[in-house]
């Protein structure tokens, strides 16, 4: 059986209590179909993401764009004025919205 991946968004004037009844009947009609399968949540670090997360996942994964933002700062307190190591450190090949913001305070 390959991957299944489902994508459900909502504009914010639905609010988020009807998107999370929404995800949470999606979540339940996928785990009957598929019971034996790994659930894995993606999200930003909000708690509320984790506590909901927490309920219907085996796994959780902080979001690539928040991640790099993360490393961005750590790359920059290792290196706060060397751009030639913050360069090495790859933070071009990702998460250079991060790295500028980080980088030119």
């Amino acid at each position: 059986m390959g991957a299944t991946t489902i994508y459900i968004g909502a504009t914010p004037e639905y609010g988020k209590a009807s998107f999370l009844e929404r995800l949470e009947r999606e979540i339940g009609r996928t785990k009957a179909r598929y019971p034996q399968a790994t659930y894995i949540g993606i999200a930003d670090g909000a708690a509320s993401n984790w506590q909901f997360l927490n309920r219907h996942t085996t796994q959780q994964v902080l979001d690539f764009y928040h991640a790099s933002g993360y490393l961005g700062a750590v790359a920059v307190a290792l290196y706060p004025k060397d751009l030639r190591s913050l360069i090495g450190f790859g933070l071009f090949a990702f998460g250079t919205h991060h790295f500028a913001r980080n980088f030119y305070r």
